[in-house]
C-alpha cells in the first residue's frame, strides 16, 4: 500500500496532497461506515482491506480511530438504522441533484 501512496504523492510519505487541508467533521463511526462501504463495494479496487484503507483515510482526514473493528462492532449492533451516515450521504446527493434540476436549462 505504501508504494501506491508514493506513486500518488511522491517523496511525501503521506496521503495528504499539498493544498487546503481536508478535515473530517463527521464522527469516527461515520468514517468507519464509509471505510467499510468502500472496501465492501470494491470502489477502491479489489483486494484492499479495512486496515489499509482505514490508515490512508485517517491520515488524509486528520483523524484517529483507535479501534476500527470495535467501532464497526458498535455499528453492527445498532438496533434501528445501521447506516445513518451512508443514508445521509445519499439524501444530500439526491437533494443536490434535485436542486440542480430546478435550474438546469
Amino acid at each position: 500500500m505504501s508504494a501506491r501512496i508514493d506513486i500518488l504523492f511522491p517523496n511525501t510519505g503521506t496521503v495528504r496532497p499539498a493544498g487546503p487541508e481536508i478535515i473530517w467533521r463527521a464522527s469516527k463511526a461515520d468514517l468507519t461506515e464509509l471505510i467499510y462501504a468502500l472496501v465492501e463495494s470494491q470502489a477502491l479496487g479489489a483486494g484492499l482491506d479495512i486496515k489499509s484503507v482505514s490508515e490512508i483515510l485517517q491520515q488524509a482526514f486528520g483523524i484517529h480511530i483507535a479501534n476500527i473493528y470495535a467501532t464497526y462492532e458498535d455499528i453492527r449492533l445498532r438496533k434501528k438504522n445501521r447506516t445513518p451516515f451512508m443514508d445521509s450521504l445519499k439524501t444530500a446527493l439526491i437533494r443536490r441533484i434535485d436542486n440542480d434540476d430546478l435550474y438546469a436549462p
